[in-house]
């Protein structure tokens, strides 16, 4: 039996093939050549923004092109939903558009087709962009599919083009929509806690701060930053995510980890690291950075943008502010000025500065510029002995100060007490102001160590609600406090809101400007206390009375 079975075997291979085997491997081929083509051609309209019409098309015409079948053709719009019945369920629908079919839909209603990223952009700039909204979206998620476990086999698609275009003298954010969202005072807020993710404190800290900032959180919550967003859906954007951040915290009443944000440190500051301890007032300036480049990245980008333009941003109107170098000759008295755009100021704690106000005048002291330090003067072409004095040229709307504690070393942190106003006038440190510059505070950062240590540690802060309470924050426990507490702890970085926002935005200023003035040497007669005199005499100009008057009291 065994034998017979054998020699019919031999039999076939003498005559050459098993045509019944051919067949059955060439439809299980063909069947499986089917179902990858299929498979790859929905991952691809899953996962990357790719013409899905085109694909396809492509693919017919490698198709039509080996087995001579005849053309396809788009369905039409008119025909039913089970015949236009797509992958996964769903009903494909003509592109909103064009008419023609596709498999790719907005990614934030997930209601509209589209057949290509030319057609999305026509639709979403004709009037798309104002009636799209989420549909059955997480309120915390804004439409994403992240965590979504169902596939439809349908692609997304940008919700608008990856770039705007740039006009001459173009305003990026109007500065009266900001002077409306600075006094708005129709919302409520008390602090939520944040989880500790594994030395996190350094950031909970700042996105406390950045949380209770109220030009910020009004337009976050206000404008719909991710609404307008032309980033979000092709890169990780910090603001979008802020975003979404300062929403939970405004409605949450339980602690909630931050880590949506955390996971991206690399994204926000390229030498943060999850995990590590890190520096607050780094993270902040790093966050502030980000925030706005995402402003500037619908543009082109920094390189894109004109320093002018780049001032104009919502960031730039809540943080940003200028200070003023000014250098003067002994000799020829030829004047030269220095504008630089700020967002914080870093002032040093050193000597017998005891109070935030006394390192604001050796921030704003005057500096003589001499020996081997000479200043090579223009007017005189040569190295003279000059007067330097920096100040603040024009005052943030949102002033955040750090003090200088961290030092060089391991054990380098100066744990000596600051004492600091809840109410700050700004005014004797301006270059030129109309008395407009008062502050009130609204945040603490906090950090407390062991045997001054700067190399390890923990951060708290401390916030002011919206209803004039202070609250103690310690990652999860939120506590309310009195003034008294606030007042005795060692500050770090300090948090003031100008009190009247500034009536215009930063003014374009042209640098350096110089100018030359008749000056003589006249004794300081000790009529202004930011300028030290020197062993011989200070340098005073030949001005008009009330600019001399005004300059004996700035120091300028």
């Amino acid at each position: 039996m065994l034998g017979g079975g054998g020699g019919g075997g031999g039999g076939g291979a003498g005559l050459g093939l098993d045509f019944s085997a051919v067949i059955q491997v060439a439809v299980v081929g063909f069947v499986l050549f089917s179902a990858a083509v299929v498979a790859v051609r929905r991952a691809a309209s899953r996962y990357f923004v790719v013409d899905a019409a085109g694909f396809a098309a492509s693919y017919d015409d490698h198709h039509h092109h080996h087995h001579h079948s005849p053309p396809a053709y788009p369905m039409s719009p008119k025909r039913s939903q089970q015949e236009r019945g797509a992958a996964g369920g769903e009903v494909s629908g003509p592109c909103a558009a064009c008419g023609v079919v596709t498999s790719k839909k907005c990614s934030r209603c997930k209601s509209v087709r589209y057949c290509s990223q030319k057609c999305q952009t026509k639709h979403w700039q004709d009037d798309h962009k104002s009636k799209c909204k989420p549909m059955n979206a997480d309120k915390f998620s804004f439409g994403l599919e992240a965590n979504s476990k169902k596939s439809s086999g349908f692609g997304r698609i940008s919700l608008v083009p990856t770039r705007k275009k740039l006009k001459k003298g173009q305003v990026l954010f109007s500065y009266d929509e900001f002077l409306n969202l600075y006094d708005r005072k129709d919302f409520d807020f008390i602090p939520c806690g944040l989880m500790n993710c594994g030395n996190s404190c350094f950031a909970n800290v700042v996105l406390q701060c950045l949380s209770c900032t109220r030009p910020l959180v009004a337009y976050l919550l206000g404008k719909d930053h991710s609404r307008e967003c032309s980033t979000r859906h092709e890169d990780w954007c910090f603001l979008c995510e802020l975003q979404c951040h300062v929403q939970r915290a405004s409605e949450s009443i339980h602690p909630f980890s931050p880590a949506n944000i955390l996971s991206h440190l690399p994204n926000i500051g390229g030498n943060l690291g999850y995990g590590r301890q890190e520096d607050a007032h780094e993270f902040m300036r790093f966050a502030i950075d980000k925030m706005q480049s995402a402003c500037l990245d619908e543009y082109g980008g920094e390189k894109a943008v004109d320093l002018s333009t780049q001032e104009t941003t919502i960031i730039q109107h809540i943080f940003g502010g200028r200070l003023q170098s000014q250098v003067q000759c002994t000799a020829c008295g030829m004047v030269s000025n220095r504008y630089d755009n700020m967002m914080d100021l870093t002032v040093e704690i050193q000597g017998d500065a005891e109070s935030l106000e006394k390192c604001l005048d050796q921030f704003t002291a005057v500096e003589w510029l001499d020996g081997d330090n000479k200043y090579k003067c223009d007017g005189c072409n040569d190295y003279v002995k000059a007067r330097k004095h920096l100040s603040v040229h024009q005052a943030p709307n949102i002033l955040t100060i750090t003090l200088k504690r961290f030092q060089s070393g391991r054990f380098g942190k100066l744990n000596k007490r600051v004492t600091f106003p809840m109410n700050l006038d700004l005014t004797p440190y301006m270059s030129s102001t109309d008395g407009s510059d008062l502050y009130d505070l609204y945040a603490v950062v906090v950090h407390l160590d062991m045997m001054n240590a700067s190399f390890f540690g923990h951060y708290i802060c401390y916030i002011k609600g919206s209803r004039g309470n202070w609250y103690k924050i310690d990652d999860c426990k939120v506590m309310i406090v009195d003034d008294e507490e606030v007042h005795a702890q060692g500050a770090y970085m300090l948090l003031y809101s100008r009190r009247t926002a500034r009536p215009r935005p930063l003014a374009t200023v042209e640098e350096p400007v110089k100018q030359p003035q008749q000056c003589k040497v006249l004794p300081l007669n000790g009529q202004n206390h930011m300028i030290p005199e020197p062993e011989d005499a200070t340098l005073i100009c030949e001005l008009p009375l009330d600019v001399f008057r005004s300059f004996l009291c700035r120091g300028t």
